[in-house]
Formats: C-alpha cells, sequence, structure tokens
C-alpha cells in the first residue's frame, strides 16, 4: 500500500468522522434546547402555582384576623357592658344603705380583686383604700399639729384665740387679726427733735438665713444655724412697749425691713431720722463680706425680723435700759431724731440716704 493510498484513506476516515460529528451535535443541541423549553415550562407553572397559593392564603388570614377580630371586640363589648352594669347596681346599693366614703372605696377595691382573679393574678394591695387611709392621716397630724401651734403661742403671748375660718389654696396660709384695748395707742407719727432711736434686737440674721437657703451662701455651722432659726422661730418683744408705752413717743414693728419701718416713721412723724449705729453683730458682717454681700442691704432690707423699732426721750433712756436688761433684751440705741425729712445713715461724717428697700406691698 502505497503512501497515496494511505493518504486518501485517512482524508476518507476524518470526513466520515466530522460528519459524524456535526449531525451529532445538531442532535444534541435540539434536545438541549427542548430541555430548556421544557424546564422554561414547569418552573413558570410553579411560579403561577405559588403565587396562587400565597394569594389564597393572605385571603384566608385576612378573613381570619377579620372574623377574630370582631369575635374578640364583641366579647369585650360584652364583658365592659357586664362590668358597668355592676359597677351601677353596687354603687346605687352603695347609695341606698347611706354607705360611708371609706367603705365604697372598699367596695371598689373589691371589684378590682375579683377582675384580678379571674385573670389569675394575686392581688397584692388596695391601692385607693391605702391612699386614701394616708391622706386622711396625713392631713389629721397636720391639723393636729397646727392646733398645738397656735395652743402654745396663745400661751406664750398671753393671747385667747376667739375662733377662725378655713379654706382651701395650694400652700398653707396662717392669717391673724389681733384685737386688743390700751389707754394709750403707740402711734408711729409722735418721734420728737432729740429723741432716741432703740430696736430690741439684732438685724441681718433672717436676710442671711434666705441666702444660705436659696442662694447657696456659705458660712460657719454656728452662723448658719443662728441665720436659720432666726427665719424658723424668729423672737417677738412686745412687752417693752407694752411695759414701757409711756415712755416711747412712737414705735413700729419692723417684719417689713428695717428701711421700710425707719421711713415710714419719718414720714408720719414728719421728722429726719439719722442712724448712727448699725443694728447688726459682727458675724452678720463677716458672713456678708465672705459671700461678697452688701450688709447694709442684709440689716437694712432683709426683713423678716420682728423687732421693735422706737424712739424714746433722752430723759427715760436708763428707765427703758434697765428693764432691757433685767428682762434680757438686748437693747440698740441706732441714732437719733432731728429737724427734716428723710432717714440716713451717718458715715465718717457723710450722711448716705436710706431709702425704703424693704418689702413694698401691693407691687
Amino acid at each position: 500500500m502505497d503512501i497515496i493510498t494511505i493518504a486518501i484513506y485517512i482524508a476518507c476516515f476524518a470526513t466520515g468522522f466530522g460528519v459524524f460529528w456535526l449531525i451529532s451535535r445538531n442532535s444534541l443541541m435540539k434536545d438541549i434546547k427542548a430541555k430548556e423549553h421544557e424546564s422554561g415550562q414547569i418552573i413558570a407553572t410553579a411560579n403561577n402555582k405559588s403565587l396562587q397559593i400565597i394569594k389564597e392564603a393572605e385571603k384566608k388570614a385576612k378573613q381570619f384576623k377579620s372574623a377574630q377580630m370582631k369575635k374578640a371586640k364583641e366579647e369585650a363589648e360584652a364583658i365592659k357592658e357586664s362590668l358597668v352594669g355592676q359597677e351601677k347596681n353596687l354603687l346605687e346599693k352603695e347609695r341606698n344603705l347611706n354607705t360611708s366614703q371609706i367603705e365604697l372605696t372598699r367596695k371598689e377595691a373589691q371589684l378590682e380583686l375579683k377582675e384580678q382573679a379571674c385573670n389569675e393574678a394575686e392581688s397584692k394591695y388596695r391601692t385607693k383604700e391605702d391612699e386614701l387611709d394616708a391622706i386622711l392621716e396625713d392631713a389629721k397630724l397636720k391639723i393636729e399639729n397646727l392646733a398645738s401651734g397656735f395652743k402654745k403661742t396663745a400661751k406664750e403671748f398671753q393671747i385667747k384665740i376667739l375662733g377662725g375660718d378655713t379654706n382651701e389654696g395650694k400652700e398653707l396660709v396662717i392669717s391673724f387679726s389681733l384685737f386688743g384695748f390700751s389707754k394709750k395707742i403707740v402711734k408711729r407719727s409722735g418721734a420728737k427733735i432729740n429723741d432716741r432711736i432703740i430696736c430690741s434686737g439684732p438685724f441681718g440674721y433672717s436676710a442671711a438665713g434666705l441666702c444660705i437657703l436659696l442662694k447657696n451662701k456659705k458660712s460657719s455651722k454656728r452662723f448658719e444655724t443662728k441665720a436659720k432659726r432666726a427665719i424658723s422661730r424668729p423672737s417677738c418683744r412686745p412687752d417693752l412697749v407694752l411695759k414701757n408705752k409711756n415712755y416711747f413717743s412712737s414705735s413700729m414693728d419692723s417684719s417689713d425691713g428695717l428701711s421700710t419701718t425707719l421711713n415710714e416713721m419719718s414720714n408720719q412723724s414728719k421728722r429726719r431720722f439719722v442712724i448712727t449705729s448699725l443694728p447688726a453683730e459682727r458675724d452678720v458682717i463677716d458672713f456678708a463680706n465672705s459671700n461678697g454681700l452688701n450688709a447694709n442691704d442684709l440689716i437694712f432690707n432683709g426683713g423678716e425680723e420682728y423687732e421693735i423699732v422706737g424712739t424714746v426721750n433722752p430723759t427715760h433712756m436708763t428707765r427703758i435700759k434697765k428693764y432691757a436688761k433685767k428682762h434680757k433684751i438686748r437693747l440698740y440705741e441706732i441714732g437719733y431724731v432731728t429737724n427734716g425729712r428723710g432717714v440716713f445713715y451717718q458715715k465718717n461724717q457723710k450722711l448716705i440716704k436710706i431709702k425704703d428697700k424693704g418689702w413694698q406691698h401691693f407691687q
């Protein structure tokens, strides 16, 4: 077999193999396309089925939810109507029996207890009745404390409480009206030229106490106690005037502030009041300086002191001082009365006007 014959065989084999490969490939491609089309149809059919199932499930869920909500609402309305009816019947019976307020509250608590029992919950408290008991007990204690305070005050100042009235407000307010008799009334308008100006105690502690309480000003423990006591338990010394009224030319209390009292007495007496000495102790001055405060403002304008301010003829000063010493009253001689108008503080040979900066009513 020569080379040409071999080449012809090889060429025929290659040609036959090529034709066979082409025929097989075309058949395979047709099968693949047919399978792809068939699988696409299956997937599409599955998707359609799943969408139908989902829609039907959603529809049934909505229908079930609507039915359950309607049923629950109907049951709730029925329970509510039942409870309202029971409550009305119970309250009507209580009113017919003229039941007390505490018993009504107790019955209301029992209704709540029964409802909790239906929910298998153990009740621990009778809230409303306990709260009402606590409120009444607290009110009773406060009223007893007020009555005790009235009794002690009446005994301390030898007065009798005739009666009174109660009202309602957000804050506790106690207002007294005093009535008395006297053969001589010491007025605010009787100051004479050359009279001495005196007061029954020191000034500035109550104002300092308010600064400590409201503005958090710093002080020693001892001074803080003294200042706070001046607010909570002030001292009034009415006997200084009552027992010596024949020796006073004018007098006035200082609860609205020393500057207010001095200016009022000066205006009504139509005389000038000259202050030569401050009615205050050294610890008030030190407190003011250490906190950057004006000591004169604490002394003259603080208010809430219950001291007596008066004017006395110089010839009676010895008698007044003797009485004050005997009854342990710290008497301050703070100035004198002269011709003119206004109130002035004499310092380093200069007169400094003292304006009325105390409590201003109706402003």
